[in-house]
């Protein structure tokens, strides 16, 4: 099975740390960096040259569409699954245009983030 490397980009740390110990359990993803805000991710996804990275719609400095928008130009063969503590379906479209790979609420059960992820 193929090794994921995955980017986590949250401004809340508790909940980064939350996915993080999610998936060490996880044979075929890798955590290869945690950020606070999309800014981070653009210098990270360079460095790191993640397979996916999940991403928060919603930080400081730079949110999520923002910054799929932004590395998309840059690497377009990286994979973002953006994800939202606010299910506001009006943000779908503006995700998709953006570039995103999928969308989903941070209440989704772990087997669905991981799906989403493995798909």
């Amino acid at each position: 099975m193929a090794q994921i490397k995955l980017l986590i980009a949250d401004d809340h740390a508790a909940f980064r740390e939350s996915l993080r110990d999610m998936f060490r359990w996880e044979e075929d993803i890798e955590v290869v960096s945690e950020v606070a805000d999309g800014q981070e991710v653009l210098k990270e996804a360079g460095e790191t040259q993640p397979d996916i990275i999940l991403m928060d719609v919603a930080m400081p400095r730079m949110g999520g569409i923002e910054a799929t928008v932004a590395l998309k130009a840059r690497w377009p063969a990286i994979r973002v699954v953006l994800i939202t503590g606010i299910e506001v379906l009006s943000q779908v479209p503006r995700a998709v245009q953006a570039g995103a790979d999928g969308y989903l609420p941070k209440t989704a059960p772990p087997s669905l983030l991981l799906a989403a992820l493995r798909a």
